[in-house]
C-alpha cells in the first residue's frame, strides 16, 4: 500500500513537472512569437530587419527564415526601384531628344508664316503642335504607369471635382448639356481624378451631336464601401466589338476626330487603377456609359 502511494506521488510529481515545463515552454514560445510578430511589423512599417538567431531549435529556424525572406524582399524592392529609375531616365531622354528638333521646326515654321508659302507653314505648325501634345500625353501616361509621379491622397468630394470639370467643358462646348448629380467623399488625388473625369468628358463631347447631352452620376454604396462615377452620353455608342479596345493606348474609334490622340482614355484607366479602382464601358439605349468604381477600404489600407 505504501509502495502504491509512493509510486502515485512520484507520478503526480512527474506530471506536475512536465506540465510546468510545458507551461514554461509555451510561455516562452508565446513571447518569442510576439517578438517575431513585432519585428515583422517594424519591417513592414519602417524597413527594420529581423535579427538572425544562432540557436539550434525550430523557432530559431523560423526566425532565420523570416529574416531571409526580408532580405529577399529588400533586394527585390531595390531592383524594382532601380528599374523605375531606369524607366524614368529613359522617358526623360526621349523627352529631351524630341523637344529640341520640335522646337527648331516650330521656329522655322513661325519664320515662314509670312512667306508666300504661308498656308503650308500653318499646316506644318498645326502638325507640330499636335505632335507636341501627343508626346506630352504619352510621357504623362508612361510616367504614371512607372510610378514616376507622387500621388497626393486626401479626402475629397469626387462630385465637386466632376462639377468643376463639367463647368470647364461646358465653356469649351457651349452647345452641349452637361449635368452632374450626386456626391461622395473618399481619399483620392484630386488633380489626377480631375484629369480622369476630364478625359472621359472630352471623349463624350467629341462623340455627341451639336446639342448632345452628357450626364455624370456620382453615388456611394455603404454596403460595398465603394464610390461609383458613371458618365453617359447620347452619342449612339460604339460597336460591341470595340468596347474592350476603348482603354487601349492609341486606339481611336472609327468616328473619332482628327485631333484625337487615342491616349486620353488609356490615361484614365491607369489613373483609376492607381486608385485601386476599375473602369468599364457599355452601350446603353442612347449612347456610351463609362463607369469608374473606387473601393474605399482596400484603397485606404494600401495608402
Amino acid at each position: 500500500m505504501k509502495l502504491a502511494v509512493i509510486l502515485l506521488s512520484a507520478l503526480l510529481i512527474i506530471c506536475a513537472a512536465v506540465i510546468a515545463v510545458l507551461a514554461i515552454r509555451s510561455a516562452k514560445l508565446k513571447r518569442e512569437a510576439g517578438a517575431l510578430a513585432e519585428d515583422v511589423g517594424k519591417f513592414l512599417l519602417g524597413g527594420e530587419k529581423t535579427n538572425i538567431s544562432l540557436s539550434d531549435d525550430d523557432f530559431s529556424a523560423l526566425l532565420n527564415a523570416v529574416a531571409d525572406l526580408e532580405e529577399r524582399v529588400c533586394f527585390q524592392e531595390a531592383e524594382m526601384q532601380a528599374e523605375i529609375q531606369k524607366n524614368s531616365e529613359f522617358i526623360a531622354d526621349i523627352s529631351h531628344q524630341l523637344k529640341t528638333p520640335l522646337a527648331a521646326m516650330r521656329l522655322y515654321c513661325e519664320l515662314q508664316e509670312n512667306s508666300p508659302s504661308e498656308a503650308y507653314g500653318e499646316k506644318q505648325l498645326l502638325l507640330i503642335e499636335k505632335m507636341e501634345m501627343l508626346i506630352k500625353k504619352l510621357l504623362r501616361l508612361e510616367k504614371l504607369r512607372s510610378d514616376a509621379y507622387q500621388m497626393n491622397f486626401e479626402m475629397h468630394d469626387i462630385g465637386e471635382i466632376a462639377r468643376a470639370q463639367a463647368v470647364q467643358f461646358a465653356s469649351i462646348y457651349p452647345s452641349k448639356t452637361i449635368t452632374v448629380t450626386g456626391s461622395d467623399c473618399f481619399r483620392l488625388d484630386s488633380e489626377w481624378i480631375a484629369e480622369a473625369i476630364g478625359n472621359v468628358l472630352k471623349n463624350a463631347c467629341e462623340h455627341t451631336a451639336e446639342n448632345g447631352k452628357i450626364g455624370i452620376r456620382v453615388y456611394g454604396s455603404e454596403f460595398e464601401n465603394v464610390t461609383t462615377v458613371e458618365i453617359e452620353d447620347n452619342g449612339g455608342g460604339v460597336p460591341e466589338s470595340e468596347l474592350p479596345k476603348l482603354f487601349v493606348r492609341f486606339y481611336k474609334s472609327p468616328n473619332s476626330s482628327a485631333e484625337s490622340t487615342g491616349i486620353g482614355l488609356a490615361l484614365t484607366r491607369v489613373i483609376v487603377e492607381k486608385h485601386h479602382g476599375k473602369i468599364s464601358a457599355r452601350n446603353k439605349t442612347q449612347g456610351l456609359c463609362i463607369t469608374m468604381c473606387f473601393p474605399h477600404e482596400i484603397y485606404n489600407s494600401a495608402i
